[in-house]
């Protein structure tokens, strides 16, 4: 009888040590798979997902070297964040997400995001030109690099050409006499310069002198 309870002790025992394995949770690895949209103004400020695996509580995101504050990273589940961008200068970076501690551990993704220019108008050049059109005209500012269109009084410029991230050429369509608006459109957004260029009128003949 001893050797059966024996037996048994051993067997529940060993059922015991069966299920231990079974009671470990193991730590899900931190990963960053994703993010959307990739690009963004250099002013920052812009909202962004981060898809991966393993976020948690405390999870200190960085573009580049830059750090997001706290208040700026929002968890919503242990695959997602939201993070709202750092100010940069433009070009590519990398993205990183740490969880800090002893021994931290991180993930990130090579050239991850692009930081763009803000699309401004600051200067138009020449300034005022005829009604009927025709005037060449060249716009400074930035952002302009892209699918560009210029719009003078609401109406597309001709042979628009982007020359640099801060230099494009065009030439006016015809307007109606007084100030216009003058708006560069491109994928990233709009910019604005509020009676940026002045259409003068045609001069008038009121009097012919005979031969």
């Amino acid at each position: 009888d001893a050797a059966s309870d024996a037996g048994a002790g051993t067997g529940d025992a060993g059922k015991a040590d069966a299920k231990l394995p079974q009671e470990t949770t193991p730590t899900t690895e931190l990963t960053l798979k994703s993010i959307s949209p990739s690009q963004g103004r250099s002013s920052g400020g812009d909202v962004v997902e981060l898809v991966g695996s393993g976020f948690v509580e405390g999870v200190q995101v960085l573009f580049g070297n830059t750090p997001i504050d706290v208040s700026s990273v929002f968890l919503i589940d242990s695959t997602t964040l939201q993070v709202k961008t750092p100010p940069h200068d433009t070009g590519l970076v990398d993205v990183s997400v740490v969880i800090p501690g002893d021994k931290p551990v991180s993930a990130s993704l090579k050239g991850a995001f692009l930081y763009f220019n803000d699309l401004i108008i600051t200067k138009i050049e020449p300034a005022e030109g005829p009604v009927a059109g025709g005037t060449a005209i060249s716009l400074t500012g930035t952002g302009f690099k892209g699918k560009t269109t210029v719009l003078v009084g609401g109406k597309p410029a001709l042979g628009v050409q982007v020359l640099a991230d801060d230099h494009v050429i065009a030439i006016t369509p015809p307007g109606v006499f007084g100030p216009a608006n003058v708006h560069v459109v491109n994928e990233r957004g709009a910019g604005l310069l509020k009676k940026g260029f002045f259409y003068t009128a045609a001069p008038a003949v009121s009097y012919l002198e005979p031969a």
